[in-house]
């Protein structure tokens, strides 16, 4: 999938306004109550569930997927603000071959 940074994007001149729309009466709301200065946070352990992460990503609050083992201390690949896929665990960090 080329998900990731393309939130509001599409065809439909329409999806921008009324996604503006509702972060200002609700989705901010959400963001405030988990915590006003969250701008990401990332989930590991097992992949969660790619709605999930539209979800969060729809509300300004991206989530991105890490990867670690134990033996590797402990995280090996990640997603970033700046090169993030849905779905995914992201790219392997620099030095892990």
């Amino acid at each position: 999938n080329k998900e990731g940074f393309n939130k509001g994007s599409g065809g439909r001149f329409w999806i921008k306004p009324l996604l503006a729309f509702y972060d200002k009466i609700i989705f901010s709301k959400v963001r405030e109550s988990f915590a006003s200065n969250m701008e990401f946070f990332i989930g590991g352990g097992a992949l969660l569930d790619i709605e999930l992460q539209r979800f969060f990503y729809a509300i300004g609050i991206p989530m991105y997927q890490g990867y670690g083992l134990s033996e590797a201390t402990p995280i090996i690949s990640a997603n970033c603000p700046h090169a993030h896929k849905l779905g995914s665990s992201g790219k392997p960090l620099p030095h892990m071959d």
